[in-house]
């Protein structure tokens, strides 16, 4: 075992269908630890945290659901191998649903918390260790530096995984050639709004992805595009800005 890293190592289940939705019950049983967790580590709002918990949780259900589809997919891992995820400081119990999305296939995973979300990394330690996973998962606790210097220059990290922002992305970009990344970064795509568009529709849209989660959403809005002249879809989304108030029940 590498110093500063712990591991847990998981048993293969039976019946590998039922992996998301035992996860998502676990997830369940342990809501309201998971929300008061993320709200102390990530400073969001208590009411963003609970809309992304049951979002872990339908989730999770959603993959016990898209089994039939999932069957007979080989693991792109060979033994001895692991894919690599590497989460952002501002993830919470959806990390459980990239764990569980990767492990039931057959892929051993090696991730890496944010060490700004300590009571959370411990909370999913916890609800993973009490899972039969299809592969063991490695929860690795070393400084980020050091985790993708050795992602990206050890062969046994098939896949990396990562979120994050831009200067994540150009750290990648300029590393070793041979592992493979799916970087999940910050959205640039414009709101486009068409000439029928319902004012009241565009302005609710603009709200959950530039608001929620204290604009910390990788959806978040930053310009929007009118196809013609629509005061209306203005006002509402000057009304909007203007009423919003960010507090722990928003």
């Amino acid at each position: 075992m590498t110093e500063g890293t712990e591991v847990t190592i998981v048993a293969r289940p039976e019946n590998l269908e039922r992996v998301g939705a035992e996860l998502a019950s676990k997830v369940a049983a342990r809501r309201d630890e998971l929300i008061d967790a993320t709200s102390a580590d990530l400073r969001f709002p208590p009411a963003d945290m609970c809309r992304e918990v049951d979002r872990a949780i339908s989730s999770l259900r959603h993959l016990a659901l898209a089994w039939p589809w999932i069957k007979g997919r080989a693991p792109i891992c060979d033994p001895g191998e692991s894919v690599a995820l590497l989460l952002p400081y501002n993830l919470g119990a959806l990390a459980l649903q990239f764990v569980a999305s990767l492990t039931v296939v057959g892929n051993p995973v090696t991730v890496r918390f944010s060490s700004r979300a300590p009571t959370l990394a411990r909370l999913c330690k916890e609800i993973l260790a009490a899972m039969a996973l299809p592969a063991p998962v490695r929860l690795d606790t070393r400084p980020a530096r050091e985790f993708l210097h050795d992602v990206l220059t050890d062969s046994t990290h098939p896949v990396l995984l990562a979120y994050g922002g831009h200067h994540l992305g150009e750290e990648l970009l300029s590393g070793p050639p041979g592992t493979k990344i799916i970087f999940e970064g910050p959205g640039k795509d414009p709101l486009v709004v068409g000439h029928d568009a319902d004012p009241k529709r565009v302005a609710d849209i603009l709200r959950r992805s530039k608001f929620s989660r204290c604009g910390q959403e990788c959806i978040a809005t930053e310009r929007v595009v009118l196809i013609n002249e629509q005061p209306d879809v203005l006002d509402a989304i000057v009304e909007l800005a203007t009423g919003l108030h960010a507090s722990p029940d928003w």
